[in-house]
């Protein structure tokens, strides 16, 4: 629904556009931390255990907010919509970073890298990440004929 929201006053081409940018963006983002988040932990002196509690403690709150039925607190006001609707690209923020790949993700795909140790393991956690961004691209791609706008 962001997706539509946020593209309601583009076209059809440039709706697809903007879907296969914001999933190679928000893909791409998600294996760079994957890749070299334990580099990115150490320099700035994070443990993974420390990295977990946090991750636990904001999916926690996102699926008490889902349980309950509240809209995301992630916000996407009236006016954060329309000003992205003003900016000329969109697919990187607000759409690839921040709406795919936030801080859930990142801590989501930092950790089974970090703890993983079997390379075989490893491979499976980035081959999902691509899956996942695949099916989103597939999503974003046919969000009006899921989600239809009333004339």
């Amino acid at each position: 629904m962001v997706f539509l929201s946020v593209t309601e006053d583009r076209g059809f081409d440039e709706k697809k556009r903007l879907a296969k940018k914001t999933a190679i963006f928000g893909c791409l983002v998600l294996l760079i931390f994957a890749i070299f988040g334990d580099f990115i932990l150490s320099f700035f002196q994070i443990t993974v255990d420390s990295l977990r509690v946090i991750g636990g403690i904001l999916l926690l709150a996102i699926a008490m907010d889902m349980m309950h039925g509240r809209k995301s607190r992630e916000g996407h006001t009236p006016e954060e919509v329309k000003e992205s609707g003003e900016r000329e690209d969109i697919s990187f923020f607000p759409l690839a970073v921040l709406m795919l790949a936030g801080p859930g993700a990142i801590t989501t795909a930092i950790v089974p890298m970090k703890t993983a140790d079997l390379v075989s393991f490893k491979v499976i956690v980035l081959v999902s990440i691509i899956l996942t961004f695949l099916i989103t691209l597939l999503l974003f791609r046919m969000s009006e004929q899921i989600h239809p706008c009333s004339a």
